[in-house]
């Protein structure tokens, strides 16, 4: 398989998230245009408190015009490591820092998204504040014993579920 040749990238969007129209020549040389959602990193924190307890952030989502439950996390920094920001993600959103932050691995958001999704485990976490939550940023830190959490992993009602699912994968928790 080749890649595609690039012929023309315009910015077709511009505000909270960006979108470049870019056109491709295929291999059979007939030409294609993609809208794709431009970003660098991200990051989700699969957070364990000391307890054992799994943390979740529940926010209203307006995609979906639902409260959803989510990992902690957001965008990584150009000044940032994924493990800095997964621990700075963790902290804003929750309150909480971990005793140990482990990077798992990474991924791609979505095959027209040129984000970088990066999964990482916090262990031992404990509330050392309130939250901070960012400018329009409302939600509330859930907190899930094992069992429930890896049934909302595998539901499909977690919004990070392929981050929790390669966490709990590593932790031997999907048996």
């Amino acid at each position: 398989m080749t890649a595609w040749e690039l012929v023309d990238e315009t910015e077709a969007y511009a505000g909270w998230v960006k979108v470049a129209r870019r056109t491709f020549r295929t291999p059979d040389g007939a030409l294609s245009e993609w809208d794709v959602v431009q970003g660098s990193r991200t990051v989700a924190v699969v957070a364990r408190a000391e307890d054992g307890h799994f943390l979740v952030l529940r926010q209203f989502r307006v995609g979906p015009m639902e409260v959803l439950d989510e990992l902690p996390g957001g965008y990584v920094r150009s000044e940032e490591e994924p493990l800095q920001a997964a621990a700075r993600e963790l902290r804003e959103e929750t309150g909480h820092e971990a005793a140990s932050v482990t990077l798992i691995g990474a991924s791609w958001m979505a095959s027209n998204m040129s984000v970088r999704r990066y999964f990482a485990l916090a262990d031992g976490c404990v509330r050392v504040s309130e939250p901070d939550l960012g400018h329009n940023e409302f939600g509330e830190v859930g907190l899930l014993s094992e069992p429930d959490f890896v049934a909302l992993a595998r539901s499909g009602d977690l919004t990070d579920q392929g981050a929790a699912l390669r966490v709990l994968d590593h932790l031997g928790l999907l048996s």
